[in-house]
């Protein structure tokens, strides 16, 4: 969808290296796991004067028809906009995009590589997959794991979930879909072998000064 849509921010969260921005949109979302919205900022683009930035975030778990959550890596200047948006600011926002990485109709065991900020697209679809009574396997790839309390309802509901700096998942029988930093990605499938329309690469930048 192109045209701006609005959402209320209900609830952020700051992290060390993650923030979370709970939000409710004006209009029903329309949105599939593994879907993104490209969020405008009010900060000025440098290459493109009289614009504003705009920086695509993946809706990292969907409830409900209107309410979703954003987990990022606060890395720049557009995730350090994100992270100053508090309870009661309005969101502007595009879409949802992303037509090639989604889930498949399948019914047999479902696993997931997430290299940082990668955790994003995977979290909502990991959560789709057990509501639709999968076998899951997750591995996050992070030196600073966050969100803790969702890991732990991941693990009581029966999914198997690796967190740590430096992962070598094996191929198994499962599907496996990856998510985050692309030469992360690249190394980890030349093992896994998954298909492009389950590699989701992002581009993360590595911190700036504030």
């Amino acid at each position: 969808m192109s045209e701006v849509r609005t959402a209320t921010v209900l609830e952020a969260t700051p992290g060390e290296r993650f923030h979370t921005v709970y939000a409710e949109a004006e209009l029903p979302l329309g949105a599939l796991p593994g879907q993104w919205g490209a969020f405008h900022t009010d900060l000025s683009n440098p290459l493109r004067p009289g614009q504003t930035l705009r920086r695509a975030w993946s809706f990292a778990e969907l409830e409900g028809e209107r309410r979703f959550r954003l987990f990022v890596a606060t890395v720049g200047p557009s995730t350090r906009w994100l992270a100053a948006q508090g309870a009661g600011v309005t969101l502007r926002f595009t879409g949802p995009w992303g037509s090639r990485f989604k889930l498949d109709d399948g019914q047999g065991p479902a696993a997931f590589f997430a290299a940082g900020s990668g955790i994003s697209p995977l979290g909502a679809m990991v959560d789709a997959c057990l509501a639709r009574g999968r076998q899951v396997r997750l591995c996050w790839e992070t030196a600073e794991p966050s969100m803790q309390a969702r890991i732990d309802g991941w693990r009581a509901a029966g999914v198997e979930v690796d967190v740590g700096p430096r992962l070598a998942p094996t191929p198994t029988a499962a599907t496996w879909w990856l998510a985050g930093d692309g030469p992360r990605l690249d190394e980890v499938n030349d093992v896994l072998g998954a298909p492009p329309e389950r590699v989701e690469r992002f581009y993360t930048p590595q911190p700036s000064a504030p």
